[in-house]
C-alpha cells in the first residue's frame, strides 16, 4: 500500500468517524404536527417529535408551537396521539416477549411475559380494531379490542424433546381468538387456515373481513414499503496496484497508479422506519486501468531491467449498507460494504533485460501467471445529497488479482463521482 492510498484511507476513516460521531450528537428532533388526546378526552394540537418508531415508545415529545417548549407525555398521561398519519393509543398491556424466530427458540413451553405501560400502534380502527407492538428483541405482538379492553394475539412456539428428538411445538390460540373475533365474516374460518402470526398476514386477514362485511373502517394505518431509487454516477477512479510474495519481479517492481473514468448504475433499496435514514445500495460500475512497472536488480555479476505493463476492463458490483441523515438542505451518508470485480484483461506482459558479463538477453512473458477470474473486497464510502444529485468519496481494496500459492495482490481504488437520481 503506498503512502497515497495509505493517507487516503486514514482521512476518509477519519472523516466517517467524525461524520458518525457528531450525527449521534446531533439532537434527533423531528417536530411535525400532530395530536395528543389527555385523560380528560381534551384534543390538543400542535407539535410532537416524530421518530417514525422502528420499536413502540413509552412517552412522547409535545409542544404547541414552534416557540413553546417541550413536554414529556407518557402512556398513562395520555390516552392517544396522532402524527403523519400514525395512531397510537397508551395502554397498560401484557407483552409477550418470548422469541419465536428458528435460531432462538426456547426449550419451554412458558411463554414469557412482562406487563408494561407503553404506546400501541393502531393499524385499524373501527368495528374490529387492531392494535399492534414490538419489543426491542424484535417480537412482535397483536391486540383487539374486546369489551372496551385491549385483548392480546396469543402465539408461541418452543422446542419440544420427546424420545430424544427435538421437534418445534406451535401454540396458535391466536386463531380461536380470531376466529371469534371476526365471526360475523362467513368466510373467516376458511381464511384463517392460511393466517400465519406475521404483521403482513394479519393485515390481510382485516382487509379481507372489512371488504366482506358491512362493518366500517375508522382508521387503517398507511402501508409503508421499501422505496427504491434509481441512481446513474460517473467520475473519477484511481487504481494501484500491490504485489506480495516470492514472485521477485511482480513484488519488487515500482508501480504507477491509473486514473481512468468510471460509470455506474444503482438501486438504493430505502428501508421504512427510522426516518427511511438506512438503506440497501447495490452498484454495477464499468471501468478500466492501465498500470506500468519498472523492475531493477543488480548484482556483482549481473544488471537486470524490465517492464511490466498491465490492462484491464472491469466490471464491479458493490452492495453496501447505508446510513443517511437529512439536514435543511442536504443529506450526509456513509456506507460500506462488500464488492466483487469481474477482470477482462487485455495486456498482461513482462519483459525483463538481463546483462551480465558474458552478454544480454531479453526474456518476454507473462506478468501476471495465474490470473484471478475476480477480486473480492471492501468497500466504503461517504458523500452528500443535494435534491437529486450526489457526491460521494469512496474506497475500495480488493485481493484476488493474482491467484498462486506463492503470491497475492492487492487492488485499490480511490473514487470520486457524482450520482444523478432518476425519476421522483
Amino acid at each position: 500500500m503506498n503512502n497515497f492510498y495509505r493517507n487516503s484511507i486514514t482521512c476518509l476513516s477519519v472523516c466517517m468517524i467524525t461524520i458518525l460521531l457528531s450525527l449521534n450528537v446531533l439532537a434527533q428532533e423531528n417536530y411535525q404536527p400532530g395530536y395528543i388526546i389527555t385523560q380528560s378526552n381534551d384534543s390538543i394540537t400542535g407539535l410532537l417529535d416524530y421518530r417514525n418508531w422502528v420499536y413502540n415508545p413509552d412517552h412522547i415529545l409535545f409542544k404547541g408551537d414552534h416557540l413553546s417548549d417541550y413536554e414529556t407525555y407518557t402512556a398513562l398521561e395520555i390516552k392517544e396521539f396522532g402524527v403523519d398519519g400514525e395512531i397510537y393509543k397508551g395502554a397498560i398491556v401484557e407483552i409477550t416477549t418470548s422469541p419465536i424466530q428458528d435460531d432462538r427458540l426456547r426449550h419451554d413451553y412458558e411463554t414469557l411475559k412482562i406487563i408494561d405501560t407503553t404506546f400501541l400502534q393502531v393499524i385499524f380502527g373501527g368495528e374490529k380494531s387492531l392494535l399492534y407492538h414490538k419489543y426491542p428483541n424484535g417480537r412482535e405482538n397483536f391486540y383487539i379490542v374486546v369489551d372496551g379492553k385491549y385483548r392480546q394475539l396469543e402465539y408461541n412456539r418452543y422446542i419440544k424433546m420427546q424420545n430424544d428428538v427435538e421437534s418445534v411445538v406451535e401454540d396458535k390460540t391466536y386463531i380461536g381468538q380470531l376466529t371469534y373475533y371476526l365471526s360475523d365474516c362467513p368466510d373467516i374460518s376458511g381464511k384463517l387456515e392460511t393466517v400465519f402470526f406475521d404483521k403482513s398476514s394479519i393485515i390481510n386477514l382485516f382487509k379481507y373481513y372489512y371488504k366482506n362485511t358491512d362493518s366500517e373502517v375508522a382508521f387503517q394505518r398507511k402501508v409503508e414499503k421499501t422505496n427504491r431509487d434509481y441512481w446513474v454516477s460517473a467520475g473519477l477512479l484511481n487504481t494501484s496496484l500491490s504485489f506480495y510474495g516470492d514472485d521477485h519481479e511482480l513484488v519488487t517492481s515500482e508501480y504507477t497508479t491509473s486514473t481512468n473514468f468510471i460509470g455506474a448504475f444503482a438501486v438504493e433499496f430505502v428501508l421504512p422506519r427510522n426516518n427511511r435514514k438506512w438503506s440497501f445500495y447495490n452498484e454495477l460500475s464499468r471501468s478500466k486501468f492501465k498500470i506500468e512497472g519498472d523492475y531493477y536488480a543488480k548484482t556483482i555479476t549481473r544488471n537486470n531491467t524490465g517492464k511490466i505493463n498491465l490492462e484491464y476492463a472491469v466490471w464491479r458490483l458493490t452492495s453496501m449498507a447505508r446510513f443517511t441523515y437529512p439536514f435543511d438542505k442536504l443529506s450526509v451518508f456513509v456506507n460500506g460494504g462488500l464488492s466483487v470485480a469481474m477482470d477482462n484483461e487485455k495486456v498482461n506482459t513482462l519483459s525483463i533485460r538481463r546483462t551480465t558479463a558474458s552478454g544480454t538477453t531479453v526474456e518476454e512473458g507473462t506478468a501476471i501467471q495465474s490470473n484471478g477470474s475476480n477480486e473480492i473486497g471492501l468497500a466504503a464510502g461517504m458523500g452528500i445529497k443535494i435534491k437529486r444529485f450526489s457526491f460521494e468519496l469512496r474506497y475500495d481494496g480488493a485481493r484476488g488479482l493474482c491467484k498462486t500459492k506463492m503470491t497475492s495482490s492487492l487492488t485499490e481504488k480511490l473514487s470520486v463521482t457524482t450520482g444523478f437520481r432518476i425519476g421522483k
